[in-house]
């Protein structure tokens, strides 16, 4: 990180603490613009935060007033430190507040309640909320709305290896100075440039989120995990040095942190890289650690990548460990794709469950509901003013997200769900 600015913003925390300033609202605000920026420089540990960021959330309302503070910063905090989920409630009863008082914050506050989801591994709520912020937002009046939510979107882009989310990103006019919309497109560009079989663009994609990120001091930036990928990438292209020397300085910064998340991640990142005992011991050791964290994911992903390596070397456990990582994930709403190596490249490919209409468009969403009317594809497409083509590559769409063979199952899917619901 920056030399000394980590420590320079913690020593003013202090002294605010020590003169009484946390005692008076603005006194918080400021601790909460100082704590961020002490997180973000990586040169400080989660344990010297810890008991300021417990206080501010304690003593600092996130009710629906709090989007024209500075406190949507300590929700951004909060989930670097693996501690997000103390605000889910909170910020549920203030997205209500907000839609019947305060509509002009919703966005928001739906935006940062997305980034809570998605820090617990919710990640099909999380894109639903963030879905909703991108395509319902006045992106000009709320900005950091956008960028929250591009980022949440860029990352669940990277979990699912989802090009048509990773195109519906791009396609959004946004401001490409705010650098967390910068990293957020690098990465997702980088993602679509995998799918497509070309790892060495992707690679310099995210080369170049890294190095703006860097430049910018935000150096302790689980959101944007473009070493994690730069190392991966690097790895398919042959190049083991390389790679080994990108998760060397993931795992600088992610026990500098100290999060059960940075951690634990960092250590499933260089058991992927190591072969062996030594890569297995590594893998259980990060599955240990994940223990401790709210992310249910990247728990999951490590149990699968560790039960896979197990079963290979023909040691027990192996199948408990896939059994537990296939159970996680179904309690989100959530599987495992069933892919190859060529998907494969960081551990197995999260997919949404085909049990609900979480990962549809709106538009796929509404085809689907009409189909299940019993109306006819040119009906649909002249109640929504498209072509008749149009509704057909939505409903293309929704077969492959769905995993249904065709119409037929469509409307016996979804009309097991209207009778459940």
């Amino acid at each position: 990180g920056q030399p000394g600015r980590g420590e320079a913003a913690l020593a003013r925390l202090a002294e605010l603490e020590l003169t009484g300033r946390l005692d008076a609202p603005a006194g918080r605000e400021l601790a909460v613009v100082l704590l961020h920026s002490a997180v973000l420089s990586g040169s400080v540990p989660v344990d010297d935060v810890e008991t300021v960021l417990k206080r501010l959330i304690s003593e600092e309302p996130l009710d629906p007033r709090h989007a024209y503070t500075s406190l949507p910063l300590l929700v951004s905090t909060a989930v670097l430190a693996d501690r997000a989920a103390v605000l889910e409630p909170a910020l549920t009863a203030a997205a209500q507040a907000a839609q019947e008082h305060w509509p002009d914050t919703a966005p928001l506050i739906a935006a940062e309640l997305a980034e809570v989801k998605l820090a617990q591994g919710e990640l099909a709520k999380a894109r639903r909320i963030a879905l909703g912020v991108l395509d319902g937002t006045d992106h000009e009046a709320w900005p950091d709305a956008l960028a929250r939510s591009v980022t949440t979107l860029a990352q669940i882009a990277l979990e699912t290896q989802d090009p048509e989310l990773g195109e519906r990103l791009l396609g959004t006019p946004m401001d490409g100075t705010d650098h967390r919309v910068f990293a957020a497109r690098r990465l997702t560009r980088g993602m679509i440039d995998l799918v497509r079989g070309d790892p060495a663009t992707a690679l310099g994609r995210f080369l170049d989120c890294g190095r703006r990120l860097e430049r910018e001091g935000w150096v302790n930036t689980p959101q944007y995990p473009w070493r994690i990928w730069a190392a991966l990438v690097r790895q398919r292209l042959g190049d083991l040095a390389a790679a080994q020397a990108h998760a060397a300085e993931e795992d600088q910064f992610a026990q500098a942190w100290g999060t059960a998340l940075s951690v634990g991640r960092s250590l499933r990142l260089q058991g992927m890289l190591t072969g062996g005992v030594d890569g297995i011991a590594l893998l259980q050791e990060a599955a240990g650690i994940l223990r401790e964290s709210e992310n249910v994911v990247e728990r999951a992903r490590t149990a699968v990548v560790l039960g896979a390596r197990l079963l290979d070397a023909g040691l027990p456990d192996g199948e408990e460990l896939l059994a537990e990582g296939r159970e996680l994930v179904k309690a989100i709403g959530a599987s495992w794709l069933d892919g190859s190596g060529e998907t494969e490249l960081n551990g197995p490919v999260l997919r949404f469950s085909g049990d609900s209409l979480g990962n549809l468009t709106k538009t796929e969403a509404a085809v689907a509901r009409l189909v299940v009317q019993g109306w006819t594809n040119q009906r649909i497409a002249d109640s929504l003013g498209v072509t008749r083509r149009a509704v057909e590559k939505n409903l293309t769409g929704t077969y492959r997200k769905l995993e249904v063979s065709g119409r037929a199952e469509l409307i016996e899917r979804l009309g097991a769900l209207d009778q459940e619901s």
